[in-house]
């Protein structure tokens, strides 16, 4: 088992971390600033082998490079990367915020055949959301946000959040076209709860049941998680509350949008980014973390130290 010191201060200051094994090294992206005021220069890439000490390996997607019509030049917001046979799909939120190319926050899909690129964008002409029509949905300028890929034997998913919830969309990779109708897994909860505004999801499959984490920032930001025998659901809630959360009036203050991966030990961990009162910036975090097979989800996190 690995030994960790959360938050990690090494890759700087990182929202929605996303970290992936490939062969025995570990890599990580996620969300860079200027995170709200400011173009983001890109997207980075971190690679370690003992996930403490991460160097900084290259920018896999970079704003210079595209040109300024592009649809998803700004706001280069939460990558993920699936790998499949044929190479690494990378997935991040985009938008253009020019007066002269405007065009509305959607997901975007990259492509490279080795993890470190050099990637190209498959998405060109606009977010793979883009013709895809949700049955509730009153405001057609929602597209989607945070997407993530998901591969088993049932097929390719593209699960992704709006203010209408969280949504899973088969699609074809890599043509990037949706294959089926749109689904909704989590709706946002009602006034009160602790989950009213979600995002982030995540997917993985163990002992033959789903498991989707969300992240909520409604409160503190935190994390739940639903369960379901189909990958289409019904999801339920397991636990109700959420399940990564800072406890009441502790150092820790917003810990969430966390993604699952495995170790080399083979035990499964969550790394989200956390956010502390002594220090406002926020950091890399990771924890190891229990798939249980009746359902039930076991975690430490979040944890400093």
């Amino acid at each position: 088992m690995y030994r960790f010191s959360n938050p990690n201060t090494q890759p700087g200051n990182i929202r929605d971390p996303f970290i992936i094994n490939v062969d025995g090294v570990y890599y990580l992206t996620g969300s860079f600033p200027p995170f709200w005021e400011g173009p983001v220069p890109g997207i980075k890439l971190f690679r370690s082998t003992d996930l403490v000490n991460w160097t900084y390996v290259t920018d896999i997607i970079r704003r210079a490079d595209m040109p300024e019509d592009c649809w998803c030049i700004d706001k280069l917001w939460a990558p993920e990367i699936l790998r499949r046979p044929e190479g690494f799909y990378l997935t991040f939120n985009g938008r253009n915020q020019s007066a002269e190319h405007p065009h509305n926050h959607g997901v975007a899909i990259a492509f490279a055949e080795k993890i470190e690129g050099p990637y190209r964008l498959l998405t060109r002409e606009d977010s793979i959301l883009a013709d895809v029509r949700h049955p509730i949905m009153t405001d057609p300028s929602v597209m989607g946000n945070d997407g993530s890929l998901y591969e088993d034997e049932s097929g390719i998913y593209l699960f992704y959040s709006n203010r209408y919830g969280i949504w899973g969309l088969p699609v074809s990779l890599p043509e990037c076209k949706a294959a089926g109708e749109v689904f909704r897994c989590v709706a946002p909860s009602p006034e009160g709860c602790w989950d009213t505004k979600i995002e982030g999801p995540y997917v993985v499959k163990r002992h033959g049941k789903y498991f989707l984490f969300y992240s909520s920032f409604t409160g503190p930001y935190s994390v739940g998680c639903v369960t379901a025998e189909n990958i289409r659901g019904p999801w339920s809630p397991n636990p109700p509350a959420p399940l990564i959360t800072p406890p009441e009036g502790g150092e820790i203050t917003h810990s969430g949008h966390n993604v699952i991966f495995e170790g080399s030990d083979g035990r499964l961990y969550t790394c989200y980014h956390m956010q502390r009162r002594s220090d406002p910036t926020e950091y890399l975090a990771i924890d190891p973390i229990e798939l249980m097979e009746d359902g039930s989800v076991s975690t430490p996190a979040p944890t400093l130290g």
